[in-house]
């Protein structure tokens, strides 16, 4: 930020790819020679590139505080959201406290010399920094489960310096859960329990747990990042793990999406969802209408739903659903140049897309009717999913090249199967 008031984006950081379907962090380190003189930043500003606005209510809390130090590190928190989308300072607002963005989840904290932000399209995310904390051993009873606290002493008996960072990370999952699970009245002690417990070390990378809070899982990521004064920041991360994954397949006709599934089948704890338009248009004939359009899209969504409780009965981890409202969106544009509202405003089920590319032959079928177009409309449902925010990747090339392309995608993002 210059001597203006422009908030830039010049500032130290680093984005995170920790996979997960979908979730982007950046850490700042907070400088303490940063000027924290903003007034208010311009939409001209935003023109020149690299800038970014603060929401009304952020340029107010920011106007009340005083300190140099607490002014960089609020200030802090947004650039590094502003280095996921500059658009996304502006956009903010606050339930209870709890910052949210008109899509998707979003949480920041700041502490010792980092800030951080998270952000992830699809399920709740939960961020906290905590540097050095001497008084944490002192208050651990009020918010570790005596479970948790067997554990810390275990690692004392052991190695003190591995209790403290236990400690300490312990309190940074507590509140970064906390901060995910966006539900007030919740109890550290009880209604957040550690189920698995990080690295107990200081160490470089990535260190992976698990925490429960009612019904919900969270997976727990913790980084320790050394600072200039030789002392350890501990960034802990919540991500909301699914219960069920969704999975949609999505692409352009006669582009392997039904084969796709049935190989995925042989390989996944999944279930699946056929395409719902093709089995409505054998049922009722193939001349419709732009309500029939509608109506296979609400039972397309209702088999989404009876499959992800199906799965949770059975113990599935998956779902894997050929096609969904987006490509109802399309044809209903393509047939009617309209789309109607129950397709235009229906939230993506899908936690993954995956794009099969029109790279096969195109194979006839009473229901098929772009043999030549397929190209075309492969763009349109690309730039769809591009409009949802959800993570997709493409797969192409011969029948086992797409499955073992889809099974890589799953590993990189973390899906164990």
């Amino acid at each position: 930020m210059d001597e203006n008031g422009k908030i830039t984006k010049k500032v130290q950081t680093k984005v995170e790819k920790v996979g997960l379907f979908g979730l982007k962090m950046v850490l700042h380190t907070l400088m303490s020679s940063e000027k924290t003189s903003m007034a208010r930043a311009s939409q001209e500003d935003v023109a020149e590139g690299g800038a970014f606005l603060l929401c009304a209510e952020d340029q107010a809390r920011l106007a009340t505080l005083s300190s140099p130090s607490r002014r960089t590190a609020f200030l802090g928190v947004r650039e590094a959201l502003a280095a996921i989308s500059s658009k996304w300072p502006a956009l903010l607002t606050y339930q209870h406290g709890r910052p949210m963005l008109p899509q998707g989840f979003v949480s920041f904290s700041h502490g010792g010399t980092h800030a951080v932000a998270a952000f992830h399209p699809s399920m709740a995310v939960g961020v906290d920094v905590e540097g050095p904390r001497s008084q944490l051993s002192r208050i651990a009873q009020k918010f570790l489960h005596p479970e948790e606290l067997a554990y810390l002493a275990t690692l004392q008996t052991q190695n003190t310096p591995a209790a403290d960072w236990a400690l300490r990370v312990s309190w940074g999952i507590k509140e970064a859960v906390y901060k995910a699970a966006g539900q007030t009245g919740l109890t550290f002690a009880e209604d957040i329990r550690i189920t698995q417990w990080p690295e107990p070390t200081p160490s470089q990378g990535l260190a992976v747990g698990w925490a429960q809070s009612g019904t919900h899982q969270y997976r727990v990521h913790v980084e320790a990042l050394q600072r200039p004064d030789g002392e350890v920041d501990c960034i802990v991360l919540a991500l909301q793990w699914p219960k069920v994954l969704h999975i949609t397949l999505t692409g352009a006709e006669s582009s392997g999406k039904t084969t796709l599934l049935a190989d995925l089948l042989q390989e996944l704890p999944a279930i699946p969802i056929s395409e719902t338009a093709r089995d409505y248009l054998t049922q009722h004939g193939r001349t419709y209408d732009i309500e029939d359009l509608v109506n296979i899209h609400t039972q397309q969504a209702q088999s989404a739903l009876d499959a992800h409780a199906k799965a949770i009965a059975q113990g599935r981890t998956c779902v894997i659903q050929d096609t969904d409202h987006l490509n109802m969106g399309i044809w209903a544009q393509e047939v009617f140049g309209q789309v109607p509202n129950a397709l235009e405003d229906a939230p993506p089920l899908a936690n993954l897309y995956i794009m099969c590319a029109p790279d096969i032959p195109w194979a006839p079928d009473p229901l098929r009717k772009n043999p030549l177009d397929r190209d075309r409309i492969f763009l349109l449902h690309q730039r769809a999913v591009e409009r949802t925010g959800i993570p997709a990747y493409l797969v192409m090339g011969e029948r086992a090249q797409r499955v073992e392309a889809v099974l890589v995608i799953l590993r990189q993002e973390g899906f164990e199967f």
